[in-house]
């Protein structure tokens, strides 16, 4: 590029920005008063985006029964239930919750013959007990799982 070309460049910058700064200093108002808001609108993400939650439940063990038979449902505070059964063939089973609001978990597994289903609903926040139904080749039984550890 040409030194006269490179001259004729910065001199229309200079312009266009002087010009620009004489065309925004004209459309200022003489004095600044405190603006009225009416109303505010979120911008359509915002207004879609869900609500960070709260978790509401507590780390806690619920038991029925000791020894043989014992079923423990271990519910975490990050929604992870664990099942421990005693008739169950291998470790504890796990399911997730919803750590804001509780929910039904159930986990199964292969006992002998038979398959065990342990499932219940894990209610939100400190609770004495949750209902929990154990359901295998037999039929189903109800039991009521206390808030403490299996002895």
């Amino acid at each position: 590029m040409s030194e006269q070309n490179e001259n004729r460049r910065k001199l229309l910058k200079s312009i266009a920005a002087g010009s620009g700064a004489v065309i925004a200093g004209k459309s200022l108002p003489e004095s600044w008063s405190k603006p009225v808001v009416d109303s505010v609108m979120l911008p359509a993400h915002a207004q879609t985006s869900p609500s960070p939650c709260t978790p509401c439940l507590v780390a806690a063990t619920y038991c029925v029964g000791s020894g043989t038979g014992s079923i423990v449902v271990a519910v975490a505070t990050n929604g992870t239930v664990t099942v421990s059964y005693s008739a169950f063939d291998t470790s504890p089973q796990t399911d997730n919750v919803d750590p804001c609001a509780g929910g039904a978990f159930s986990v199964s597994d292969t006992s002998g013959n038979n398959t065990v289903t342990i499932s219940g609903t894990v209610p939100c926040g400190n609770v004495a007990s949750i209902d929990i139904v154990e359901t295998d080749g037999g039929g189903s039984t109800n039991r009521t799982a206390t808030q403490a550890a299996c002895v």
